[in-house]
């Protein structure tokens, strides 16, 4: 008798008794897709799954057809009221419809990402710099060679936004002066994705158009965290000794050609970045000579967690030791093309286990 008692009250008619409150509290840890198949269990829930505090996120990835897209925006809209993060990777859509959707559901946006997004044009620019104004997160990579690219006049209209925390500009084109702009007007940025980006303004050895950025990042952005310059541009030492100024960085990746034949400023550059960003946690360096002197500021890094060298050559080869020793938080040290020999590198394996240390290439 216990038994058909304990059956009754796990029944599914049991969850129906539950309270409207109780419900939407469990909704709330559902995926998307599970919540709009529930809106067909029956009327209540129906009802129910049309609470817009359920969607505050939405992951719509990867939709190719354009008529399914705009049935899924019909869909959302009366649902997304207070929409605040939003992903678009990889999604056809029409500029047209998703601007409407964005008049209608983006007021309350904070995370917009658009990677490999072929729909993005000017007319969705203008509406998120019109309407995103608590924009904290802006992905808009891969989007170099997409046919009907939204034009510098499109672009420049994300001066507009004053809230940014991350932005990301992998393989797109933009003017130097425009993302100069940009964080002018956003100084709380913490986050910059510029890989593969396509910085288009004057070249010259003496600034080139990375070198720009980096200055208005020391001068406009001193709170930020990463950033990513991985085969961007030709880097000078006055990219890195901007960067200094910024001394909050955790994450430096400047894997991209350095001033090779003015390497010497480029390690005094090093030795005031290091000195400066003692937070970093991961490092990223291509074409450098390492001093002892920057070795040892390097070995300050208390943080450090992944070192990444590339192309590298260091004076006194046996005092690389000297990171893996003080750097307590150490994982990761990757060496590709250097002057260490095969030897040490053994040595290091055996000495300090708990460091995945792997090499690719060696030149004595």
């Amino acid at each position: 008798m216990n038994r058909i008692d304990e059956s009754k009250e796990l029944s599914p008619d049991s969850f129906s008794a539950l309270s409207d409150e109780v419900i939407l509290e469990i909704l709330k840890h559902l995926d998307l897709k599970t919540l709009c198949l529930m809106n067909q269990v029956n009327k209540r829930f129906n009802n129910l799954t049309r609470d817009p505090l359920l969607y505050t996120r939405l992951n719509m990835q990867n939709i190719s057809c354009r008529i399914y897209f705009y049935d899924i925006l019909c869909y959302f809209t009366p649902r997304c009221e207070y929409l605040q993060q939003l992903d678009l990777a990889i999604c056809y859509f029409s500029s047209s419809h998703f601007v409407q959707f964005l008049e209608n559901c983006g007021r309350h946006l904070t995370h917009l990402r658009f990677t490999e997004c072929r729909s993005v044009d000017n007319d969705v620019l203008f509406k998120i710099s019109e309407i995103c104004k608590n924009l904290k997160e802006l992905v808009l990579t891969f989007l170099i060679d997409i046919e009907g690219y939204f034009d510098k006049e499109g672009i420049s209209c994300l001066e507009n936004l004053e809230s940014l925390e991350i932005l990301a500009l992998e393989t797109t084109k933009i003017e130097v002066q425009c993302l100069c702009k940009i964080l002018q007007k956003n100084k709380g940025m913490r986050e910059l994705y510029l890989s593969n980006c396509l910085l288009r303004g004057s070249y010259s050895k003496e600034e080139c158009p990375i070198d720009t950025v980096a200055i208005e990042l020391g001068n406009s952005c001193r709170d930020l965290q990463k950033i990513h310059l991985y085969k961007t541009d030709y880097i000078t030492s006055k990219c890195i000794n901007a960067l200094a100024d910024c001394k909050n960085l955790r994450i430096a990746n400047l894997d991209t050609i350095m001033d090779y034949p003015r390497r010497h400023l480029i390690d005094d550059s090093l030795s005031r970045l290091l000195s400066s960003c003692q937070l970093l946690e991961e490092i990223y360096l291509n074409h450098i000579v390492f001093t002892d002197r920057n070795l040892k500021l390097l070995a300050e890094c208390k943080n450090l967690k992944r070192l990444h060298l590339k192309y590298v050559e260091f004076v006194t080869p046996d005092n690389v030791s000297i990171i893996l020793e003080q750097c307590s938080k150490l994982q990761q040290l990757v060496l590709e093309v250097h002057n260490i020999s095969p030897y040490l590198i053994n040595q290091w394996k055996k000495s300090h286990p708990h460091v995945l240390c792997s090499e690719k290439g060696v030149y004595m």
